[in-house]
Parts: structure tokens; C-alpha cells; sequence
């Protein structure tokens, strides 16, 4: 990483800031909190052209809050700012190249005093192409591989997303969007005890 401010953020190439004051008000949260680590805002769904399609909502749970990233890692990574030290300890590995993100939010997160702000900052843009919300074997296996960080060697929610990268691997697109969409309720239904995709 070749930012050399004192707070990072990760803007995708294909993600964009909704609002002029994103940066006045990140510098001011940062310097009112010596102790703050990492502050996530919210965002908006966007086209390609830059539209707004609607709220980025990661809590859809009713229960879902803060204390449930163990399960549920759930940040908004363009609206996501960390302090650079974070990163110098442990920066992005370069070994996954879907949840890179996933995994140093959550070592952050274990770490460091994290605060979140219903402002909406970034825009999160579709356009059919995104890593995060594509149902592709290698993504669920690297989600796997996410789990065994958290929750070790022998995690069974690993050997869950293990098994549905096996069925994803043999099924067409409408099959993969059934999968998704099953596999997604139940994580909701079990509080998130069950991994999502």
C-alpha cells in the first residue's frame, strides 16, 4: 500500500464517495478520538452510471449489532477508515483475493476501538461484475478459509461452506442464485451461526 496519511481507506476503482464532506468528517472524528482505531460509515448501492439505487443496509438482522462480527463480518470496505498504523502491523494479505478485506477488518476489529456512524459516505456500485456478491467457488472456499481463521482447523461452519463450494461447483447459474438465496436465509434464520455467501 502506498498511502502515507495517517487514515486509509480502500475506495475500489468501481466505488465512488456520495458526499463533498466524507474527508472533513473523517479527519474530524479521527482527531476528537486519539483512541479510535477503525470508523465504518454507510453507503448507497449504485449503477454503473453512478445512480442511486438504494441504502447499503449490513444490519438487516433486527438483533444484528457490532458485537456479531465474529459472524458476520459486516462492514462497507469503501466507507471503511482505518488508522495507517493498523495496516503496518498487518496489512492486506496477499494470498486472498476475495475477502482480503473480511480478514483484516476482523483482526482490526479484535484489536482496536471501532466505531460506527450512520452517515452515508460511499457508493457501492453493481454492475454484475462484483467480486462480493458473485456465487463462485472460489469465493465460498476462500469464505471457508475465513472461518478456519476465526474459528480454527476444524471449524464446522468451514466445513459448511466447504460443502456448499463443492454443490456450487456443479450447478448452473439459476442453481447458484437458489443456493445463494438458501444459504443466505438460513445464516439469517440462525442468527448468522450459520455462514452466509
Amino acid at each position: 500500500m502506498l498511502a502515507s496519511g495517517d487514515v486509509i481507506d480502500c475506495l475500489n476503482a468501481d466505488d465512488l464517495y456520495i458526499r463533498n464532506d466524507v474527508m472533513s468528517q473523517v479527519v474530524s472524528v479521527f482527531q476528537s478520538d486519539a483512541d479510535l482505531g477503525v470508523l465504518s460509515m454507510g453507503g448507497e448501492y449504485v449503477d454503473a452510471h453512478g445512480k442511486t439505487l438504494r441504502p447499503v443496509r449490513l444490519r438487516y438482522h433486527p438483533l444484528d449489532n457490532q458485537r456479531w462480527m465474529k459472524w458476520r463480518t459486516a462492514v462497507l470496505q469503501p466507507a471503511t477508515f482505518w488508522r495507517a498504523s493498523i495496516s503496518r502491523e498487518h496489512p492486506f494479505c496477499a494470498s486472498l483475493h476475495f475477502v482480503f478485506d473480511v480478514e483484516f477488518f476482523w483482526y482490526a476489529y479484535q484489536r482496536y476501538r471501532w466505531r460506527e456512524m450512520p452517515v452515508t459516505a460511499a457508493g457501492y456500485r453493481l454492475h454484475g461484475n462484483n467480486k462480493s456478491t458473485s456465487v463462485h467457488e472460489d469465493r465460498i472456499r476462500e469464505l471457508a478459509k475465513m472461518e478456519r481463521i476465526k474459528f480454527g482447523g476444524g471449524s464446522l461452519r468451514a466445513r459448511y461452506l466447504e460443502g456448499v463450494a463443492s454443490v456450487v461447483a456443479h450447478t448452473g447459474q439459476v442453481g447458484r442464485r437458489v443456493i445463494y438465496n438458501v444459504v443466505n436465509s438460513l445464516s439469517f434464520l440462525s442468527c448468522y451461526r450459520l455462514p452466509s455467501i
